[in-house]
């Protein structure tokens, strides 16, 4: 492989999202480094190659950030066929991610719902569990229990 890669940068943006992988950080990062103002055109092979990881599994984290909004992937087909020539990748430039599919936007600036708010099921009903009635576990012999 002629790699000229000599380091991967990840923005602190990309480094605090929760609902990506190490990985898709990585990857996603990796992927923004290469798309000068036409896009990325690196091939699975390639990160496959540079990751140490399958080109199953790049594929599956290209198609999980494109899912997640994170970038967008378009086709570029052979003139006359439909065999595919290049595929162009695009970073969702901040606000991060541009559109996520039923989800929230990033210009939806709707507050959470009261209801929402430090809702925890076992904080506020924490008198319900605490009413439970003891087991008497004083007639069981537990030495049976117990290896000799």
């Amino acid at each position: 492989m002629n790699n000229h890669c000599k380091e991967i940068r990840v923005l602190t943006e990309i480094l605090q999202v929760r609902d990506l992988t190490i990985t898709e950080k990585i990857i996603l990062s990796q992927i923004d480094a290469l798309d000068q103002k036409e896009g990325c055109f690196a091939s699975n092979n390639y990160f496959a190659e540079l990751f140490l990881l399958s080109k199953t599994q790049i594929s599956k984290i290209i198609s999980d950030l494109k899912k997640k909004g994170w970038i967008s992937v378009k086709y570029k087909n052979k003139k006359n066929t439909k065999a595919v020539e290049k595929r162009i990748i695009k970073v969702n430039r901040p606000p991060y991610p541009t559109r996520v599919k039923d989800g929230i936007k990033p210009d939806d600036n709707t507050p959470i719902k009261a209801q929402f708010k430090d809702n925890n099921n076992y904080i506020n009903n924490k008198n319900n569990y605490l009413n439970y009635e003891q087991r008497d576990y004083s007639n069981i012999d537990w030495s049976k229990f117990y290896a000799n």
